[in-house]
């Protein structure tokens, strides 16, 4: 596969990959992989974002919430939530 970046695009892509250490090519084959399994992650639609504009209004939105403190007992419940989530997803397969 082909593809054209404009001029300005591709002199960033290949500013970034030499930061990297890599050629432009492997560059825009990780971002592409990194969108993919990124997009891939199977988020309810009501919380995946769609653009940046939409992260922003979520962000925000989500800024108007409630109050948590981030302390040890949160963690402890995602910790347990993302388990059952995995145990939930082994069970299914």
């Amino acid at each position: 596969m082909t593809i054209t970046l404009p001029e300005s695009l591709a002199r960033r892509v290949e500013e970034q990959a030499a930061s990297l250490g890599i050629t432009p090519a492997a560059f825009v084959t990780e971002v592409l992989e990194q969108q993919v399994e990124f997009a891939n992650l199977g988020g309810p639609e009501s919380i995946t974002p769609r653009s940046r504009e939409e992260l922003e209004r979520m962000l925000l939105e989500g800024m108007q919430g409630e109050v948590r403190t981030i302390d040890s007992t949160f963690w402890q419940e995602i910790r347990e939530r993302a388990s059952q989530k995995l145990q939930a997803l082994r069970e299914k397969s």
